[in-house]
């Protein structure tokens, strides 16, 4: 569900509203043994019977979303818009992972990770100006929440709140266009302890910086 309104030519508003979404997928899985005492006759043949290659099969929920922007044009050819957005993960309670076969527990199958995440609420802020009538310069910055508190933090979601720079650029040709952008993602830092299985109480830093490029060339017919 999606609205905009122009209040006058140099400013105006607009909102989306997004229900919730399941996404189930499925794939594959192997294991890698490590630390495995050498000399114990029969342990690889039994290590490499017991964890063979799989399929896993998991479900996830994607949380309601409400975000609502304004914008505001000093002049035509410069564009600036605040929105911000509000995601209610506090709905997802756990998601559940289902191994064939499953060598950790034979008789369970279907492992359930309790999530107990909790809401975001993200702000982004963007500028757009015309250069000349053919090309466009864009950037901004967000700040973007984790939802993963530090009580359910594991592997396979560890990233926190991340800072995100991009800027790019959109030049027209009467019947094509074409369009670059960058942007950098970088996340908060998480301390953890617990997280290595042999290694009790070992504390430990998860860190992530992500680069990403985007293109693409519009036809017009």
């Amino acid at each position: 569900l999606e609205f905009r309104r122009v209040l006058f030519r140099s400013w105006g508003w607009g909102g989306v509203y997004r229900s919730a979404e399941s996404l189930k997928g499925n794939g594959g899985v192997s294991y890698r043994e490590m630390d495995v005492p050498t000399g114990v006759p029969g342990l690889d043949t039994a290590l490499q019977t017991t964890f063979a290659k799989g399929k896993v099969r998991e479900s996830f929920e994607l949380p309601r979303e409400v975000r609502g922007g304004i914008w505001y044009a000093p002049y035509p050819e410069l564009r600036i818009e605040l929105d911000a957005s509000f995601q209610s993960w506090s709905s997802l309670r756990a998601t559940d992972i289902t191994y064939t076969p499953n060598p950790f527990d034979p008789l369970h199958p279907t492992e359930t990770i309790p999530r107990d995440w909790k809401d975001t609420t993200n702000l982004r802020l963007g500028v757009e100006g015309n250069i000349t009538d053919s090309f466009l310069l864009f950037g901004g910055v967000a700040l973007e929440q984790s939802p993963v508190p530090d009580r359910t933090l594991e592997p396979g979601f560890p990233r926190g709140d991340a800072t995100v720079y991009a800027a790019g650029f959109s030049y027209e040709f009467p019947w094509v266009s074409f369009d670059l952008a960058y942007s950098y993602h970088q996340h908060k830092d998480r301390h953890v302890t617990d997280q290595e299985l042999q290694h009790p109480g070992r504390p430990g830093t998860y860190t992530a910086r992500d680069q990403v490029w985007a293109g693409s060339v519009r036809w017009r017919f």
